[in-house]
């Protein structure tokens, strides 16, 4: 799976009981988010597959908190599986393909927010642009998929965000780590039908010089509660 791919199909497999296994590559922190955490994820599958010689394709809606661990595949990701009862049933030796989406639904009658599309390896967050604040801190502009913020905001998901930023201090380049609870971020609003803008004002321990190039990198974090870590969601993204 791609460092930035949140969510991929391994395998499907057709299950003793005439349903279909797909076993899913999922990353850490979102799996920790929606199992521990109680974040409203779900991964949307569509399965296709011949049934009495025809080509059927279905569609299901699961949460991950209802599908089960299998094991750790790596430092960053997971695998989990979940058994599907199809309405139509599948021909023995039938071959299987289908797609994975990462969404975030309250409900079966949330119309939900997507988090990762189907093959996608997408930047979950970037930043757009960083200012000097009036008082002197730093002003970073973020982009974050929709699904995300409002999991932070109205679920109360532990994602946070790490920033490290490079700036002129008294004519020396100096760079500072920063962490920051997504939830305690500003709304600005919408960018797209997909993601929000958000900011958030951080103070320097260095003065930054007036003029002064910012670059910078963000990176999506989990605070994984049971072991007081935190899962990165994807790799740091550069600015600019």
């Amino acid at each position: 799976m791609p460092a930035d791919q949140l969510v991929s199909i391994s395998k499907i497999e057709v299950a003793p009981n005439g349903g279909i296994t797909p076993c899913i590559i999922l990353n850490r922190g979102i799996d920790n988010a929606a199992r521990r955490g109680n974040a409203d994820f779900r991964i949307e599958l569509s399965l296709t597959f011949d049934s009495n010689g025809q080509k059927v394709t279905e569609v299901f809606s699961i949460p991950i908190s209802e599908t089960r661990e299998v094991r750790n595949v790596d430092a960053k990701s997971v695998e989990i599986d979940t058994t599907v009862q199809t309405a139509k049933p599948v021909d023995q030796g039938s071959t299987i393909d289908g797609t994975v989406e990462l969404v975030r639904r309250a409900d079966d009658t949330d119309p939900g927010d997507p988090i990762a599309d189907p093959g996608s390896a997408q930047a979950v967050v970037r930043i757009e642009d960083i200012d000097v604040a009036p008082n002197g801190g730093i002003t970073p502009c973020i982009i974050l998929v929709r699904g995300i913020d409002t999991a932070s905001r109205d679920g109360n998901a532990a994602f946070r965000l790490g920033l490290s930023l490079t700036f002129l201090s008294n004519g020396q380049s100096k760079t500072e780590s920063f962490t920051i609870p997504i939830s305690e971020t500003r709304l600005v609003g919408d960018h797209d039908a997909s993601s929000v803008e958000i900011d958030a004002t951080l103070q320097t321990q260095s003065p930054v010089d007036q003029g002064s190039a910012i670059t910078g990198t963000v990176q999506l974090l989990h605070k994984n509660t049971s072991t007081n870590i935190d899962d990165p969601i994807g790799d740091p993204i550069p600015f600019p």
